[in-house]
């Protein structure tokens, strides 16, 4: 119960007391009133400073707190009052009049949020000091008034305040306290435009995101029209998209393609409309396709795979750039050993027989459910290659090539590539694992389900989706691959010759003397030639 006090007019909140309650307040006010009786008579022999202390000796009529204990049980008030300004103190059992002033006082802080909202549009035609005041005052309120929704509105109209005065940290932290009291789409926008201010390609997203919030309960927020949103959200989305791959990888991971307008953002799946796609993103023949979520290659960020397919995808890429290393480093013959054969792991060696020269070849069996379709799409990978390419020496120095994205993640390779650079090393085994071009923890992929199915509820995108099947986990695979390489002293045999350098009179062998004795003789007659036919002349 709200009721304003009859001495200073501040708006209280009253306690309520049950039926012992009330006893026990009737029992304590007579039996303290015999207190002070005595005390005036004879003096405070009891040391009693409060009604609160009860006990030693009796008033003089010892069964009036009694009474007056069963009377304030039944015809005490209810509801006791106490002013937080004045002290003053009253009590009402009167449910009609109570009723009243709670109505008065909502219908008085309805009014005092309109007064304030008014106040903040007009901060343009304030001075300084009135500004000053104003955030003064909505302090006071945040500080005193225990209303949740009052202090809310108070926060937005700081937040406001404190954006125009340029102060852009104490806007943000004033509307995330209003957001945390009363969680309203108006504080949302207000916020958003507050992030607008950010620095980062991020940033940009979160201030989109807080944007589209407010427009789930379609709601306007006090400073702004519906045109001026409209616009706002515009702006937004354009530098969203433009900015898009300026974002931290961890960050974009997972999009989703839609051909509809923002109506919600999650925080791990990015929501990219077709008609924003940035231009540098790039994604595999026969992409993007509207409705289909994509993973971003670890190594080439501006580049998106299907999540479907992306791990057969990822493996692909990897063993293609591992050929070209082993390649370019002469490998010589390379031999396969699948391990996800039972019986190929209990043939053991047996099954690396049949080395070929110049030509990768692939050994051993495929039993014991390695036949399922996906095993059958990285086998055919494997197969693709290093099976039946005829593989020469290369004509140039052992080299990495310029554009490799895997090797400087693979720590294997590098080792490798560091024993085959001592020139001591003729054959080594490779394994390479498909778990190793995952790139979808368990969580991530609990949490991607969850937004996918939120954001096809919301109508965010269209289509039918199996979301168990989206986000299956992968089954390890394995193989070996043992690589021999052609030897080091041969290299002299195939590189091209360093460039040729002049060489000393000591150094020239003799057909280089003779060739040079002829040239000069050659020159002598030519030039008594000339000196002949100028003297006829």
């Amino acid at each position: 119960m709200i009721q304003r006090c009859p001495n200073c007019g501040q708006w209280c909140e009253a306690g309520k007391d049950g039926f012992l309650a009330r006893a026990n307040r009737g029992f304590e006010n007579v039996l303290f009133s015999g207190y002070k009786i005595t005390d005036k008579l004879f003096g405070n022999t009891l040391g009693v400073k409060s009604k609160a202390v009860v006990g030693g000796a009796a008033s003089g009529a010892m069964g009036l707190p009694y009474l007056n204990a069963m009377k304030e049980s039944f015809l005490g008030d209810a509801y006791k009052f106490q002013c937080p300004e004045c002290g003053y103190e009253w009590g009402s059992d009167d449910e009609e009049e109570d009723q009243t002033a709670e109505y008065e006082y909502e219908q008085q802080h309805e009014q005092d949020v309109i007064d304030l909202r008014e106040q903040s549009l007009h901060l343009t035609n304030y001075s300084d000091d009135e500004v000053s005041r104003f955030e003064e005052h909505l302090w006071s309120v945040i500080t005193d008034d225990d209303t949740d929704g009052y202090k809310a509105s108070a926060y937005d109209y700081l937040a406001y305040v404190k954006y125009r005065n340029g102060d852009k940290n104490g806007a943000l932290d004033a509307i995330n306290k209003s957001i945390q009291l009363y969680d309203s789409p108006d504080a949302h926008a207000t916020k958003g435009v507050i992030m607008e201010e950010g620095r980062t390609a991020f940033d940009k997203y979160k201030s989109l995101q807080e944007l589209v919030k407010y427009k789930e309960d379609d709601g306007i927020p006090y400073w702004a029209s519906e045109q001026q949103m409209d616009r706002i959200m515009d702006e937004r989305s354009v530098a969203y998209a433009e900015d898009f791959l300026k974002i931290p990888y961890r960050q974009r991971k997972f999009i989703i393609i839609s051909d509809k307008d923002f109506v919600m953002l999650p925080d791990n799946l990015k929501v990219v409309p077709d008609k924003y796609l940035p231009s540098e993103m790039l994604f595999p023949e026969g992409h993007p396709v509207v409705g289909e979520v994509y993973i971003c290659h670890p190594y080439k960020e501006n580049f998106y795979l299907p999540l479907e397919t992306y791990q057969i995808e990822l493996f692909r890429d990897e063993m293609r750039e591992l050929r070209r290393i082993l390649q370019c480093y002469w490998a010589k013959s390379i031999e396969i050993k699948d391990n996800n054969s039972v019986e190929e792991n209990e043939a053991g060696t047996r099954n690396m027989a049949g080395h070929v020269n110049g030509e990768y070849k692939s050994v051993g069996g495929s039993v014991g459910g390695s036949n399922s379709k996906e095993y059958e799409k990285y086998q055919k990978e494997i197969n693709d290659c290093f099976v039946g390419q005829e593989f020469k020496q290369m004509k140039e120095r052992p080299h990495i090539p310029n554009d490799v994205v895997w090797y400087p993640h693979r720590a294997s390779w590098q080792d490798l590539i560091k024993q085959l650079d001592k020139g001591n090393l003729s054959s080594h085994n490779i394994t390479v694992n498909t778990s190793d071009s995952s790139q979808i923890s368990s969580r991530e992929g609990s949490s991607l389900e969850v937004e996918v199915n939120a954001l096809v509820a919301a109508g965010g995108v269209g289509g039918n989706y199996d979301t168990s099947t989206m986000f299956k986990s992968e089954t390890n695979k394995s193989w070996t691959l043992k690589v021999e390489f052609y030897p080091y002293e041969e290299e002299s045999q195939v590189v091209p010759a360093a460039p040729t350098q002049l060489l000393s009179n000591q150094q020239m062998g003799t057909p280089n003397k003779l060739k040079y004795l002829i040239y000069g003789l050659i020159a002598l007659v030519v030039l008594l030639g000339i000196i002949i036919a100028l003297l006829i002349i």
